[in-house]
């Protein structure tokens, strides 16, 4: 097991994880351990271990829970009822991912 030392922790953080440690009857360290994993065990909604997008400034966007456009368009057609056999076409259509009307 390693050791992790943090320095400079703000007054504030501090003491709302004296506050979080208490109310799960913890030790300090024990919050901080099981704030660890659950950080590290993130996922991005996909089962995928987190990782966060670079940008061209080289820093990171955090994107948790987001779809691809492909994805929310498959989601939302699943979603649509399917007319009846016979009815009037629809006043409304749905644009897929390439911009064409399916």
């Amino acid at each position: 097991m390693q050791d992790l030392i943090i320095y400079n922790v703000p007054d504030h953080l501090f003491e709302g994880l004296h506050v979080r440690a208490e109310r799960h009857r913890r030790s300090i360290q024990d919050e901080l351990t099981s704030l660890l994993e659950v950080a590290v065990a993130e996922t991005d909604g996909l089962g995928l271990p987190f990782n966060p997008s670079p940008l061209p400034n080289g820093r990171t966007s955090v994107r948790r829970g987001w779809k691809t456009v492909a994805q929310d368009y498959a989601e939302t057609v699943g979603r649509q009822p399917v007319p009846p056999s016979g009815a009037p076409e629809p006043a409304v259509g749905i644009i897929g991912p390439g911009g064409q009307e399916q």
